[in-house]
């Protein structure tokens, strides 16, 4: 009986910490989209703003070139602003669901993205055995760590393809 109670109490605590676990990471996903909505999407709002408010003034001053170069810059800025936002979902809908499915999950995101940015994506990866093991939150972070790689591919380097080997 004690041994009974003694098992039953681990298994409560288990499932509790992991609770808590899960908890901390809807926390720091949360997180993690708030800074990179503030850094994205609050300061392009921000600088549209300013720049809506430029042209606003020449064209007032009848400065109709300049007024049309502020324009084309808030239109590179927001066609900016909407990639990041479309990327940001895709990296939403991209989850790892169940155990062992990271490799899945990889190949589907890395073809998505390369379809979506016409960039040929690669990965090199080794047995899937070896993913077998891992749990969620490691798949979860090997996930958000492709994805903020290619991310900076796309917005960074001008590459047509990238290879991602882990």
């Amino acid at each position: 009986m004690v041994l009974f109670c003694a098992q039953s109490a681990l298994a409560i605590r288990n499932a509790h910490l992991h609770q808590e676990a899960h908890r901390l990471a809807t926390v720091r996903e949360r997180e993690r989209l708030a800074r990179e909505m503030h850094d994205s999407v609050g300061q392009y709002l921000g600088y549209v703003l300013i720049q809506t408010l430029v042209v606003k003034r020449l064209v007032t001053d009848q400065n109709s070139t300049e007024a049309i170069n502020e324009l084309t810059k808030m239109e590179v800025a927001t066609r900016e602003l909407s990639e990041d936002v479309r990327e940001s979902i895709l990296d939403l809908r991209t989850a790892v669901s169940e155990p062992g499915s990271l490799l899945f999950a990889l190949r589907e995101y890395a073809r998505r993205f390369g379809q979506r940015y016409a960039l040929r994506v690669d990965l090199d990866m080794p047995e899937a055995d070896l993913f077998l093991d891992l749990i969620a939150s490691v798949e979860f972070q090997i996930m958000r760590f492709v994805q903020e790689a290619l991310a900076n591919v796309r917005k960074h380097s001008g590459a047509s393809s990238a290879r991602v080997a882990l």
